[in-house]
């Protein structure tokens, strides 16, 4: 049995248009001509079939319709056992971005030397040079065919230059076949291999390790490696874990400790060899990265054509680097060079009692907002932010050097590089560049280390690094359509950040909920003057700015001379239970979670809110902080946005437990749960009704109830924003008060529990000691706190 491995390269599919079709028609055409003038030769069955399904080709054009569908049909299909019915019922899967499609192995019989005609497929092309490495093996391991990387024509494909790479790939017996595609900002070195199962691992491991190192060198920006390695003693579970079947010493053992060494990554988690019963068992089929982030959307789909045996077609997505060649610029304020003694002599001047006089908390606030924009744009100078610009290390004198070098190459190739004097100081140059290059390149990032301040520069800097810069390109719409336009994606997210919240708008009757103290309730709270300027000056000059455009930087700078008014706003909003509308108006940023980047579901939402907002959250929560301290309001088993608790008094309490229980000779049974969107499912009435009952009340809960109800929110993606929402439960993600509404939202949720248990925001834990001699009644205290818990979360 002969078998012929493939990889098909494609980019986003486009729809057909009229010239598109005619070229394809002509294509398609002549390679038919083809066929007819070589099947008298070949008096080969697959030709004659290849003849009657030309029959059926509309090849004047009439049903264009038609023939778009018939020419996305990847010929490779017609190889196949019973080829009519595999051309009526199979097709070509086309993927958004730049994909790679493994097609499954397909049995040419006692085909080992196609004529390139043969191996046509529409749309695509197979350079000569790619197949320099195509080793045909079946007079050593009784397998033959080979191995080809079919490219999309919108592609441009090169050989592999790397000589290290070359010299390993000539000097190996497995079948393979390597190439480097050039996108416009890197190059992807990409491979594809079939390893017989009777092969020597140094052929592949080589390989392997020649890819990586040819990585490391930058002389590509990454690698991907895909095919039919034949090691079915390894098996790869979807939880990372990796079982070896075979002994320490064997191929498959040496095969890991390569992937391991380079930090390489295989992502097949699944059977992808179907058996003649029609079950898939063995993981045969392979791909092999060093960015696994790159691949997303991995599937399998039943094999090509009729066959009683055969691989499972692996697709899959895999992202790359796509910058904008268009050049743009866009003016921000440059709030390092404020001239900030002036901006605050102009906010002394204005007279906010007066100007606040018989206006409400809304009025007051644009009154605010306004003043700080006029006084931005008089104070605070533009700069201009290009698409491109050098690097954060680069400074005047090492782009001197860089100009000079490149002066002096231009000349020399001028000039045919006919001057020995002139090489011999280009080549001085030029070192003198890499070592200027190194040196601030290593000063640059230890003053981003050494920097804690300002962790945020040192992300940023991390994060140019990468080769490829993930964003939300696509996403699946209700229907399962996919969405590509941003401001339809921005769209798509907050209807499903909407579709988590919990309309609790309907009157039904709320839970009874005692009095949790006996002491006087928080009263009305008087915002200091101090206390403002404090928080003022504590302010992160660094962090993004609000909705309304307030700089935390400006603020900080102007912290004297902003406290009057915005201590004016502070109090007319708790006297009055109000709230500006500006800060019940949220900006949402998606984040990727984890799994399919199409599906909406694996995104979270978090808010970026309105920096004076957060001022006055930061004061309140204080309050409510040491009010609850003081009536023992919090569980002591919270240990998350608790003062003086974490992570690690959670784990210390815990461990605690389990070394004491082990000690005695018993077990411990443990059960971990977590609320789906916990924070976004919050009920503002309940939470209200549970505010009361902690003795939150005056104009601090009446602010609060004006703070949670009635807010709105849109998802923000680079400069395209969706429509407004309304929230209808949750927390505000983002916000300072947030985290403490919620834990006081989730307190009681262990008030009649036995077991221990220990709470780190809504992630809880239950662990109960099993003493042997009372088995049953032990694990019935367990049973009985999760009965709790759920009676809990259904109310």
């Amino acid at each position: 049995m002969d078998y012929f491995y493939g990889i098909s390269v494609t980019l986003e599919n486009k729809s057909f248009g009229i010239s598109q079709q005619l070229d394809e028609i002509q294509n398609l055409t002549n390679f038919l001509k083809e066929i007819r003038r070589n099947a008298d030769a070949y008096h080969n069955k697959w030709y004659k079939i290849a003849l009657a399904m030309a029959k059926t080709f509309d090849i004047d054009g009439k049903n264009l319709e038609h023939f778009k569908v018939s020419i996305t049909l990847p010929l490779l299909n017609h190889l196949l056992n019973e080829l009519e019915n595999a051309f009526d019922n199979e097709s070509l899967i086309v993927y958004n971005g730049l994909c790679a499609i493994p097609a499954s192995l397909i049995k040419i019989p006692k085909i080992l030397d196609l004529p390139d005609f043969f191996c046509y497929v529409c749309g695509y092309y197979i350079g000569s040079k790619l197949l320099l490495h195509k080793k045909v093996t079946k007079a050593k391991f009784g397998h033959g065919g080979g191995v080809a990387i079919y490219i999309k024509r919108d592609l441009v494909a090169h050989e592999v230059s790397d000589c290290h790479l070359r010299e390993t790939l000539n000097n190996s017996n497995s079948e393979q076949i390597w190439c480097k595609i050039k996108n416009v900002n890197e190059m992807i070195l990409i491979g594809c291999v079939y390893r017989p199962p009777l092969s020597h691992i140094d052929d592949i491991n080589k390989t392997i390790i020649s890819a990586k190192q040819a990585v490391d060198r930058k002389a590509y920006s990454c690698m991907l490696l895909a095919g039919d390695f034949n090691f079915p003693d390894i098996k790869w579970h979807n939880d990372e874990r990796i079982e070896l079947l075979s002994g320490q010493n064997s191929a498959e053992s040496v095969f890991l400790v390569t992937l391991a060494n380079h930090n390489l990554e295989q992502l097949v988690d699944f059977s992808t060899f179907e058996a003649s019963n029609g079950n898939a068992k063995n993981v045969l089929d392979l791909i092999i990265t060093d960015s696994s982030t790159r691949v997303i959307n991995l599937s399998s789909s039943m094999p090509l054509g009729d066959l009683s045996q055969g691989h499972r077609i692996l697709s899959w997505d895999y992202v790359v680097l796509f910058k904008n060649r268009t050049t743009f610029s866009n003016k921000k304020y440059d709030f390092n060079k404020g001239d900030y003694k002036n901006f605050g002599k102009k906010i002394m001047e204005s007279n906010w009692q007066q100007l606040f006089e018989n206006k409400n908390t809304n009025e007051c606030y644009e009154l605010f907002c306004n003043k700080y924009d006029k006084l931005s744009k008089q104070f605070i100078p533009l700069k201009r932010v290009h698409s491109t610009r050098n690097a954060p290390w680069m400074n005047k004198e090492v782009l001197a050097m860089i100009k000079k070098k490149q002066q002096l190459g231009n000349y020399l190739s001028m000039t045919n590089w006919g001057s020995s004097t002139l090489i011999c100081e280009y080549k001085k140059l030029r070192s003198q560049v890499q070592k200027a290059c190194t040196h601030c390149v290593r000063v640059f990032e230890a003053q981003l280390a050494s920097d804690k301040n300002n962790p945020k520069r040192m992300y940023a800097y991390a994060k140019a690094q990468q080769n490829v810069h993930v964003s939300i390109g696509a996403i699946s719409d209700a229907k399962g359509e996919t969405l590509t336009e941003a401001i339809h994606i921005a769209n798509r997210l907050n209807e499903h950040f909407k579709s988590v919240f919990v309309d609790d708008s309907i009157n039904d009757q709320l839970p009874v909920f005692e009095r949790r103290h006996n002491q006087e309730d928080l009263g009305d709270v008087i915002i200091s003057f101090e206390a403002t300027l404090a928080d003022l000056n504590g302010l992160n000059p660094n962090k993004s700015i609000g909705v309304n455009n307030i700089s935390p930087k400006v603020l900080k700078e102007c912290a004297a001379q902003m406290t009057y008014p915005l201590t004016l706003i502070y109090n007319k909003a708790l006297s009055e239970g109000s709230t500006p509308l500006a800060w019940k108006q949220s900006h949402v940023t998606p984040l990727f979670k984890k799994e399919s980047r199409l599906d909406a579901a694996n995104y979270r939402p978090v808010s970026i809110t309105s920096v004076p907002c957060k001022v006055m959250e930061k004061i309140i929560k204080e309050q409510i902080t040491k009010y609850l301290e003081k009536t023992s309001g919090i569980s002591n088993n919270q240990h998350g946005f608790m003062s003086k608790k974490g992570c690690t008094s959670s784990l210390l309490e815990n461990i605690d437990y389990i070394t004491k229980a082990l000690s005695k000779r018993n077990f411990v049974d443990i059960a971990f749960l977590d609320f789906a969107k916990a924070f976004d499912k919050v009920s503002h009435r309940r939470l209200i009704h549970k505010l009361k009952a902690y003795g939150i009340n005056g104009n601090v809960g009446k602010w609060i109830e004006s703070f949670l109800t009635s807010r709105k929110q849109r998802t923000v993606l680079g400069n395209h924003s969706s429509d407004w929402t309304d929230v209808l439960s949750g927390v505000p993600q983002g916000s300072v008060l947030g985290p403490t509404l919620f834990i006081i939202y989730i307190n009681d949720l262990t008030d009649n529990l036995k077991s221990v248990h220990k709470i780190y925001a809504d992630d809880t834990k239950l662990l109960q000691e099993i003493r042997p001699e009372f088995h049953d009644a032990d694990c019935l205290i367990l049973q009985n706190g999760l009965n709790i818990i759920s009676e809990w979360s259904k109310e």
